[in-house]
């Protein structure tokens, strides 16, 4: 037969048996009691309990107002169990312990339709019948999740999107974006608000996603606020000389390598082919291909108001750092630095002062306008001379000279 003891309040009693009530006993060496249920206040009066040890006056307290329930102090906050610690070396301040060597601990935190799986040593927390975060030291990662989907796990190295293989290293990091579409991984600073919307939020600096949604590929996008230099900076260090050799095996600081693939591995790409372009917006400015061969996107310049041979002779007279052989010519050249950077041919500094920055793209189309120009002098000097021969050897004597010397005049 089992029974139901109340206890409301019981009296100091100085016996030597301490007090029975109906199967409770409460005596010096603590508690007894028969099976059955002991309730404290049953009648729900405000009425405090507190429980003393040896140096704690507040070992254990029920607030019957606060409904609150404090270990190791007292009272003092709404939450409904309270533990006051002193967190050392020897004091975890919380402990579960398994009732012997190997029978492993579990503590786990869920709402009252939850249905948490059985794990030793395990801290599980979860939410309507779903595991949300999981934590064992018997060999198992550290899981994190929202409504029962794995978000986060953490082990010998770190996983998100329910990786259970990342492949990388110990202390690395695998993003798994499953079939999602969307940045993979994103940067932010709240101090930037650059407004481009249409490509990120307001305050997201870079963001890395797929370049194609199914094909895969790489897409890193840069939003900067109010910044006319210096969006995207690759800036290389290290220790030592870096290699000079100048050949197709020759290596620089900065790499960039395309290949296509070859079975599981990878081997050169397709004659011909586009490894590199620069656009300004959508439209394509510079192409490197395969073969090594540059190509410009740029509308064509003529000099044709200079002395093309006169502008490539000031170009070498002004920016020659290197031994340059003087020419008794040199006198009669008409421009100087400052006709090469009116003409573009070199740049500017912000103030304006010419400098040595060589536009190159402009000096290819200089060399080939002065090549042209001496073409037309060549051509204008051999029919003035053969003018000169037919009137002083006769016209077929002078037709002869031009078919011996293989000249042919432009009519």
């Amino acid at each position: 037969m089992t029974s139901t003891i109340k206890v409301d309040t019981i009296s100091e009693n100085t016996s030597a048996n301490g007090v029975s009530i109906d199967g409770l006993t409460i005596k010096d060496g603590g508690i007894t009691a028969t099976t059955g249920t002991i309730v404290f206040n049953e009648a729900g009066a405000d009425l405090d309990f507190r429980v003393e040890s040896n140096g704690q006056a507040n070992m254990f307290a029920v607030d019957g107002g606060l409904n609150v329930a404090s270990i190791g102090g007292a009272v003092d906050t709404n939450a409904t169990l309270l533990i006051h610690t002193t967190i050392t070396d020897d004091n975890a301040g919380l402990t579960i312990k398994g009732a012997g060597s190997g029978t492993g601990a579990r503590l786990a935190i869920a709402d009252a339709g939850s249905n948490l799986g059985n794990r030793a040593e395990t801290l599980e927390i979860g939410y309507d019948n779903s595991t949300d975060f999981i934590f064992s030291r018997t060999g198992q990662p550290l899981i994190i999740g929202v409504d029962s989907s794995e978000q986060l796990r953490i082990g010998s190295n770190l996983a998100t999107g329910a990786e259970a293989a990342p492949d990388v290293a110990s202390g690395g990091l695998c993003l798994q974006l499953n079939a999602n579409d969307n940045q993979v991984l994103t940067f932010k600073s709240s101090d930037i608000a650059h407004g481009i919307t249409g490509e990120a939020e307001t305050d997201t600096f870079a963001r890395f996603g797929k370049a194609e949604n199914d094909k895969g590929g790489l897409y890193i996008r840069v939003m900067a606020e109010d910044n006319p230099n210096e969006r995207l900076v690759f800036n290389v260090n290290g220790e030592g000389n870096i290699t000079t050799t100048k050949s197709a095996s020759g290596k620089g600081a900065v790499e960039f390598g395309i290949n296509n693939k070859n079975g599981t591995g990878v081997t050169s790409v397709n004659s011909d082919a586009n490894l590199l372009t620069i656009n300004n917006h959508t439209s394509v400015q510079f192409i490197f291909d395969a073969e090594g061969t540059f190509h410009s996107n740029v509308g064509t310049a003529t000099y044709d108001e200079y002395d093309d041979a006169h502008l490539v002779r000031a170009m070498d007279l002004s920016t020659s750092t290197k031994g340059l052989i003087a020419s008794k010519f040199d006198e009669f050249i008409q421009y100087n630095h400052e006709d090469l950077a009116a003409a573009k041919i070199v740049g500017r500094e912000e103030d304006g002062t010419p400098n040595s920055m060589v536009n190159w793209t402009a000096m290819s189309q200089l060399h080939n306008g002065a090549i042209w120009q001496q073409y037309e002098k060549t051509q204008r000097l051999t029919q003035a001379m053969y003018k000169l021969a037919t009137k002083t050897i006769g016209k077929e004597e002078a037709d002869k000279l031009l078919d011996e010397e293989e000249i042919k005049l432009l009519n």
